[in-house]
C-alpha cells in the first residue's frame, strides 16, 4: 500500500507501478495514471475487467491506453495457445465497447470458472482452437441477447430524462432540509452530538456518534475522515472542485463530501428517525384544513419476504375513512395529493387528546390491506416464478457442463479404471452438494411468505383535540 500511495503522488519519482493480481481490485490508481500493460495475458475476462479497471474509472480524465504482452514462439502447440488468448484480448475490447459485461462470453460468474473453461480449450486437439474459441465466446453473447427478429417496439424510447423520471415523494424540500431536521431533533432528544449546520453555505458538519462510528467500521479506511469529523455539502459543483483540488493537491480522499441520501451520515439519520416513534406505534397527524371533521386517513406500506427474509414485493397504501368506513383507497402519490403533504407544510398539530377512536379503526384498514396486498402478489408472481424457472434450467444446463467435463477428463486420464471410479464418485458428490445447495438457495430466495408484513406509516385525523 506504500507503494500504490506513493505511485498516486504527484511529485514521486515512482512512474511505474509493477503488480501482481493482489492489485486487482479495490485500488485507485486513475488519478495520475492512464497507462496499462497486461505483463501476463490473463485467462479470465473478468480480470481482465478488474485489472482495466484500476486505470479506467469514473474520474478519469484521460483516455485509457491498455496494451498486453504476448510471447512469440515457433513452436505450433505454443502458437494455438497464443492465438486463443488473443482471441479473450479481442473479447476484452469488445466487451468494454460494446456489451460492457464480460461475463456474457462465457456465461461463468467466476474468474475460477472462466479459467477452467479456458483451460478446456487448450487442452482439445482441433486444428483451430482459436475458431473454436472464438465461435463458442459468439455463440453465448447471441445466447444471452433479446432475438430482434419480427421485434416491434410499441413506444420510441425517450431521450429526454424528465420524461422518463419522477421526483422522490418527500416532506423536505432538500436533503439538507431532512438531515438539519433529523440533527435538530436529535439535540431535542438530549442526544449529545457535535455538530453544526450552516444552511447560508449548505454546509453540515458532524463528528460521528458513538453508534454511527460502529458503522464506520466497514468503510475502506480512505473514506473516513480524520477524526470521523464530516463536512457534507449537496452543492454538486462545490464537490467536483473539491476532488480536482485534492487531485492536484496529491490527497487521495476529498475533505467535504456529497450530501445525498446513500451517504452513511444520511443512512444513520435516517435509521435514528425511523426508530423515534417505538415499536408498533405511528405518528398521528391533526390536519383539519385538509380533511373534515369526520374523516381519518392512514398510510401503510407492506409487501411478501421471501424465506429469507428479504422483501421482493412492496408497495404503499393509503386509506381515507368517514365515520369508520373505508370511502377512498388510492397508492402513495395519490394520497400525498390528497392530503396536500407539500413539503414544509406539514405541521404535527396534535395538542394531545385521545387516540383510542383513531387506533379502533385500524383492524378493517389492515384487513383491506391484506386483500389489496394478496391481489398486487398475484400480479406480481408470475414474473418470479418465470425468473425461477429460468434460473433452475440456467443451473440444470451448467450441471451437464460439469457433468460432461468430468467424463471428459475421465476419459483423457491413464488411470487404472478403479482410481477413475473413484475419482468420479468424488467429483459427483462434489457436484452434486454444490448444485444442491444453490437449487434450495434459488427456491428461498424466490418464495414468498404466505402472510404479508403490514406497517402502519402514519395516521391523519380531520379532528382538532387539545388536552
Amino acid at each position: 500500500m506504500a507503494a500504490v500511495e506513493d505511485f498516486g503522488q504527484r511529485d514521486s519519482k515512482t512512474r511505474v507501478l509493477i503488480c501482481s493480481d493482489v492489485a486487482a481490485e479495490g485500488i485507485n490508481l486513475h488519478h495520475l495514471s492512464h497507462r496499462l500493460i497486461h505483463f501476463d495475458v490473463p485467462w479470465s475476462l473478468m480480470t481482465f475487467q478488474q485489472r482495466n479497471g484500476r486505470i479506467d474509472r469514473y474520474g478519469q480524465t484521460r483516455t485509457p491506453q491498455i496494451r498486453y504482452l504476448v510471447t512469440e514462439s515457433a513452436n505450433a502447440r505454443i502458437t494455438d495457445e497464443r492465438r486463443v488468448l488473443e482471441v479473450l484480448i479481442d473479447k476484452d475490447s469488445q466487451a468494454s465497447k460494446n456489451i460492457g459485461d464480460p461475463s456474457e462470453f462465457m456465461g461463468l460468474h467466476s474468474i475460477e470458472e472462466e479459467e477452467q473453461l479456458v483451460a478446456d480449450f487448450m487442452e482439445r486437439d482441433d486444428d483451430d482452437l482459436a475458431a473454436l474459441f472464438a465461435g463458442f465466446l459468439d455463440e453465448n453473447v447471441a445466447d444471452s441477447e433479446q432475438p430482434l427478429d419480427n421485434f416491434v417496439p410499441t413506444t420510441s424510447p425517450s431521450t429526454v430524462l424528465d420524461d422518463i423520471t419522477v421526483d422522490r415523494p418527500t416532506l423536505y424540500e432538500t436533503d439538507f432540509d431532512y438531515a438539519a431536521a433529523a440533527l435538530n431533533w436529535l439535540r431535542a432528544e438530549g442526544i449529545r452530538i457535535q455538530e453544526e449546520i450552516d444552511r447560508r453555505n449548505q454546509r453540515l458538519v458532524l463528528t460521528a456518534p458513538p453508534d454511527l462510528q460502529n458503522r464506520l467500521r466497514f468503510l475502506p479506511r480512505e473514506a473516513r475522515p480524520e477524526g470521523d469529523r464530516f463536512i457534507l455539502t449537496p452543492d454538486r459543483q462545490l464537490i467536483a472542485e473539491e476532488l480536482k483540488t485534492r487531485r492536484d493537491e496529491d490527497s487521495s480522499w476529498a475533505q467535504r463530501q456529497y450530501l445525498w441520501p446513500l451517504h452513511p451520515v444520511m443512512e444513520w439519520l435516517g435509521d435514528r428517525a425511523l426508530g423515534s416513534f417505538g415499536r408498533h406505534t405511528a405518528p398521528l397527524f391533526r390536519i383539519p384544513g385538509h380533511l373534515q371533521d369526520n374523516q381519518t386517513a392512514f398510510l401503510l406500506v407492506g409487501g411478501y419476504p421471501n424465506r429469507r427474509g428479504h422483501t421482493l414485493i412492496q408497495t404503499w397504501l393509503g386509506f381515507v375513512l368517514e365515520d369508520g368506513s373505508i370511502v377512498e383507497e388510492i397508492d402513495l402519490a395519490a394520497f400525498i395529493r390528497r392530503l396536500d403533504l407539500r413539503p414544509g407544510q406539514v405541521p404535527n398539530r396534535n395538542r394531545g387528546g385521545p387516540t383510542e377512536p383513531i387506533a379502533a379503526q385500524l383492524p378493517n384498514v389492515v384487513q383491506r390491506a391484506e386483500q389489496r396486498l394478496a391481489e398486487h402478489r398475484k400480479s406480481e408472481e408470475a414474473a418470479i416464478e418465470d425468473q425461477l424457472l429460468e434460473q433452475l434450467q440456467a443451473m440444470d444446463d451448467l450441471k451437464s457442463r460439469h457433468l460432461q467435463q468430468l467424463e471428459l477428463e475421465l476419459d483423457r486420464s491413464d488411470q487404472p479404471e478403479h482410481f477413475k471410479q473413484r475419482r468420479r464418485d468424488d467429483r459427483l458428490s462434489h457436484i452434486q452438494r454444490v448444485f444442491d445447495d444453490y437449487d434450495n438457495w434459488l427456491r428461498d430466495t424466490h418464495t414468498l411468505d404466505d402472510k404479508p408484513y403490514i406497517q402502519v406509516a402514519a395516521a391523519f385525523s380531520g379532528r382538532e383535540e387539545t388536552a
